[in-house]
């Protein structure tokens, strides 16, 4: 090791040692930042995906429902093969439920009206005193997503209520995502043409019936 007036100093390979452990040290620093990175990364992804998640989620619409169903209920059931109109919708006395559905919802199977109409209907037919209902956990895939919910209808004279499971299919709009109106996601056995009406007590409760020759 060569001398100097003050001593020894570093030789050059002992230089060119410590550089090394610099370039290391930095080589470090840098994957674990890409690593946090990465990692924070991840994190948002998901954070986002939950975000999304909470947008697509039908409680709005399923407590928009609510009010519509429980609201301006007949007092008798609607005529036998009538045409589904909501007989509480032209005296406006469930006007709140059907703005807020409609607000939610984009024409699918049938268009927004018609929704509105069925599950008017429903309540009407039914007698419908109560409701209940509770989403279950969102499907997402893209831009659409399907959404179970479990329905508890309290009718007027029965002790029991009306249970039964559904799915509501949604879309992402660009502006938000709405549910896609259908027959079908107000009960599973309605389509088109079809209603739903009280059957007789030794039978089921409700049935989908077809008017208007078709009786329950």
């Amino acid at each position: 090791m060569p001398l100097t007036p003050s001593g020894f100093t570093a030789s050059t390979s002992r230089r060119r040692g410590r550089a090394r452990r610099r370039a290391i040290i930095a080589a470090v620093v840098v994957v674990v930042l890409a690593a946090a990175s990465g990692i924070g990364y991840v994190l948002k992804n998901r954070s986002d995906e939950r975000a999304t998640d909470r947008r697509v989620q039908a409680a709005a619409y399923l407590a928009a429902w609510r009010t519509l169903t429980t609201t301006g209920a007949a007092a008798t059931p609607a005529a036998a093969g009538a045409v589904p109109t909501g007989s509480a919708a032209a005296g406006g006395r469930d006007g709140a439920g059907r703005t807020a559905v409609s607000a939610v919802s984009v024409p699918g199977g049938i268009d927004v009206a018609a929704l509105l109409a069925t599950m008017a209907d429903v309540r009407d037919r039914l007698l419908v005193t109560g409701a209940t209902f509770t989403p279950g956990s969102i499907d997402r895939n893209g831009r659409t997503a399907s959404a179970p919910y479990a329905a508890r209808l309290d009718l007027s004279g029965l002790p029991a209520p009306l249970e039964y499971a559904g799915v509501l299919n949604l879309v992402d709009t660009g502006r938000g995502w709405k549910v896609r109106a259908q027959a079908a996601s107000v009960h599973p056995a309605l389509r088109p043409g079809l209603y739903l009406d009280r059957t007789a007590s030794t039978g089921p409760i409700a049935a989908a019936c077809s008017p208007p020759t078709a009786s329950c």
